[in-house]
């Protein structure tokens, strides 16, 4: 996510790193073309009357306005539940790493002897470990674009069950446990989807030996993209033996560090749904085809009263509309690489390092840390 001072009019007005401007750039010269070929035409012709009513025209650009708000809205609204949900994994897994640090201290329950307390030790550091690789898989799951899971199984290109055999295949799942299904000429057909879960498996072996055991990555394996589930349940299997060995000196202690891996749990299957779920193809089409029928015929309907200058006006609305329309695109999926992207690498960090950090003052000594970017990175 791009960082950036909104009271300073040269920080935001002649900075392109990050904008649209350069998204829309090609849309936008053909705009101005079309503007200047009307110019060209009338001059050539000043007494042939405009065929393109000005008042039906403004109506339609009404329209068309309307409905690049609403998309707009919707995007805003996904981009925001985004900012929420990423918030509440962070404060979710802090209080329960806090929760830990309070009731399994070296001075509760039952831990009082020497052999006792190494073991409480070990559990500590496995729950924080568990803790740590839930959060990554979490981001991972919800890092996956839709749009190259589509593009990767040929949806994209009109493939059809008939000429697939990957249509036949079933979906091992995906975030939040849905699955990812495409419309074709044929019906709905189901997308196997197995590159992702075995990048960050290879990357779990091969950088995060710390992170993630062989043994667990080879689960994870098996569950396909239904991994962030396995997590949960391993790091409910860090946290039910201290309360197995009696250190939890009360039952509903228990209970409150298991609520906060099933909010874990709720929060990454809502990211899930954003991420996941686009915005229905039918309303997109339509606010993208209008929007190319109003720029594409505003010089016309302007050439008359404006005449050269008309080139400049179609070029000040077409940023404004095509602009509004990628602002949208950029919004309705928050979780992914692009620059504008919400910062779910980075949050995760800060998670590794704030259990860390609580855990290092438990324990009176640093703590190893766990490397996390190579997940996201791909280095």
């Amino acid at each position: 996510m791009i960082i950036y001072d909104p009271r300073s009019y040269s920080d935001v007005l002649f900075r392109l790193h990050g904008s649209v401007i350069p998204v829309i750039a090609t849309k936008l010269l053909a705009v101005c073309l079309v503007a200047t070929a009307a110019v060209i035409y009338n001059e050539a012709n000043p007494d042939t009357e405009n065929p393109l009513p000005d008042d039906a025209h403004k109506i339609f650009g009404f329209l068309v306005g309307f409905l690049l708000v609403f998309r707009s809205t919707i995007a805003h609204k996904r981009f925001t539940d985004g900012v929420s949900k990423l918030s509440a994994m962070e404060n979710h897994s802090l209080e329960l790493t806090r929760k830990i640090c309070m009731y399994c201290s070296e001075g509760s329950g039952g831990w009082k002897e020497g052999e006792k307390l190494v073991r409480l030790r070990e559990c500590r550091d496995e729950f924080r470990r568990m803790l740590v690789q839930f959060n990554v898989l979490c981001a991972v799951d919800m890092m996956r674009d839709l749009n190259d899971q589509v593009e990767r199984k040929g949806m994209l290109s009109g493939k059809s069950a008939a000429n697939s055999d990957e249509a036949s295949k079933p979906l091992t799942g995906g975030a939040g446990g849905a699955h990812a299904q495409g419309m074709t000429s044929g019906g709905k057909q189901r997308m196997e989807l197995t590159d992702h879960t075995k990048r960050w498996t290879d990357i779990a072996l091969i950088k995060s030996p710390a992170l993630f055991k062989p043994s667990e990555v080879e689960g994870h394996r098996t569950c396909g993209n239904h991994f962030v589930y396995q997590a949960a349940r391993n790091l409910e299997g860090a946290i039910f033996p201290l309360f197995k060995e009696k250190h939890f000196p009360h039952v509903n202690m228990l209970r409150e560090c298991i609520g906060h891996v099933k909010a874990l749990s709720a929060t990454w299957s809502d990211c899930a749904v954003i991420a996941e779920t686009p915005i229905p193809f039918p309303y997109v089409q339509l606010a993208k085809l209008f929007t190319f029928i109003f720029l594409f015929t505003l010089p016309f309907a302007l050439v008359e009263d404006l005449g050269r200058l008309t080139v400049i006006a179609s070029a000040i609305l077409g940023l404004g509309y095509l602009g509004l329309d990628a602002i949208a695109t950029e919004m309705e999926q928050p979780f992914g690489q692009d620059l504008n992207d919400l910062p779910v690498a980075e949050t995760v960090e800060k998670i590794e390092v704030g259990t860390r950090v609580l855990m290092s003052q438990l324990e009176g000594e640093e703590l190893e840390g766990y490397d996390t970017q190579p997940f996201f990175t791909g280095e």
